[in-house]
């Protein structure tokens, strides 16, 4: 099993064991054996020149982030701003940068949040780097909250630095993310990571919402599948396991082994040997994946 495999084993089991309908998941792809292909994402000097970043922080295409340092979207909102219109650009630039269909950038953004927590309490940070922790006999990102075996757990804990659930049971596979987001009057807050999020107005629920996560009211296309899927539970389960497929298989998953195979039986032929070559003359982006597969005619991108 290779690394990449063992990231997708974990992430795919964890929503498994809380009920997402997800059917397939396959293993074989090769590590790398560097970070070469993904020098361009910066930031390097060969980034800099070949995709720089204004003042600002927007960064040429492909490159889909918004603020220097982030992979995705900034939660917050534009460059730190809680404004969900401008998120929804920013949303949809980077999942369809992915290969991503608007039903399929819903459905992953629901359903990544229809489990599990972000952490936030801990205002003063989320500790030492690996290197840096190592040295000095702790472990990594740990947290600067909280002394002896309370440090950097329950409320000491500093993940991204942001705080809440995003549902009542965040352990249980459930659409209560799409149904809340519609009909709770949701206002932004500063958070105690530090950070602007959203809370329920007027209420003494602790579940919060990012930027990011309103944004899917601010676009017409995202909304009538938030509509969608808060009222019908299938339509989301069905949607959620194509686009979880997409994402963890079809798109940018780089390399496969010859003897690559799936836990419902073959692995689909059309996903071995693909090579960016095929589909793009552009060298920087031969650089950055030989192992990219097309859609829509797009170029995806890791």
């Amino acid at each position: 099993m290779s690394w990449g495999d063992l990231f997708i084993l974990a992430g795919t089991t964890a929503l498994r064991d809380s009920g997402a309908p997800i059917k397939k998941m396959c293993f074989g792809r090769v590590d790398d054996s560097d970070g070469a292909k993904s020098e361009l994402l910066g930031p390097t000097a060969l980034q800099a020149e070949k995709y720089p970043c204004v003042k600002n922080g927007e960064c040429k295409y492909p490159l889909g982030a918004t603020t220097i340092g982030l992979i995705y979207v900034n939660p917050e909102g534009p460059m730190a701003v809680p404004d969900p219109k401008g998120s929804s650009k920013d949303v949809r630039q980077t999942f369809k940068t992915m290969g991503h269909s608007d039903r399929n950038t819903v459905a992953l953004i629901g359903g990544g949040h229809a489990v599990g927590k972000s952490h936030g309490a801990c205002p003063k940070g989320a500790g030492l780097p690996p290197k840096e922790a190592y040295k000095a006999g702790e472990l990594p990102y740990q947290g600067k909250c909280g002394e002896g075996e309370e440090k950097g757990k329950g409320k000491n804990t500093f993940t991204a630095g942001f705080e809440g659930a995003w549902t009542d049971n965040p352990l249980k596979w459930d659409n209560q993310y799409f149904q809340d987001l519609l009909n709770k009057d949701w206002e932004k807050w500063k958070g105690p990571g530090g950070h602007w999020q959203w809370r329920i107005k007027d209420s003494n629920s602790s579940l919060m919402r990012l930027t990011s996560d309103m944004s899917l009211l601010h676009d017409d296309e995202y909304l009538k599948y938030v509509e969608l899927f808060a009222k019908d539970m299938d339509a989301f389960n069905v949607a959620f396991n194509d686009a979880w497929y997409d994402l963890t298989t079809k798109y940018g998953s780089g390399t496969w082994a010859d003897n690559a195979k799936c836990d419902d039986g073959q692995f689909p032929d059309e996903l071995r040997h693909v090579k960016l070559s095929d589909v793009s003359n552009d060298k920087e982006l031969l650089m950055l994946s030989d192992d990219l597969t097309p859609s829509e005619s797009e170029v995806q991108l890791v």
